[in-house]
């Protein structure tokens, strides 16, 4: 993993690139922190940058980053995510995208 921007935050965020999923925790308590704000920047193969999609944790603070209802993920290089919570602060992480057959693999579960 590799790391972007930082601003002042209290938040430990863990990008489980396999999965494409982003895990929100508080960083002092380690609760998983629900209803964090998460917006997605893809890098496509062709060198261009285009907003991917974006949402909210859900009550595990997991949010999956790469799924998406159309075939963009297979031209997606690289993600950047802009996670931030109102009460604790933003940050930007890059993230890849998971092989496409692990991906598979994990919606068949």
């Amino acid at each position: 993993m590799q790391t972007g921007a930082d601003y002042p935050h209290a938040l430990s965020v863990q990008v489980v690139q396999n999965y494409g999923q982003v895990r929100v925790l508080h960083a002092e308590t380690r609760k998983p922190l629900a209803a964090v704000d998460v917006k997605v920047y893809a890098q496509m193969r062709d060198g261009s940058e285009k907003f991917y999609k974006d949402g909210y944790t859900d009550l595990r603070g997991r949010f999956d980053y790469v799924s998406v209802s159309t075939a963009d993920l297979q031209n997606v290089v690289k993600d950047g995510l802009r996670i931030a919570s109102d009460k604790d602060g933003a940050l930007v992480r890059e993230a890849t995208p998971p092989l496409r057959e692990g991906l598979q693999l994990c919606r068949c579960r």
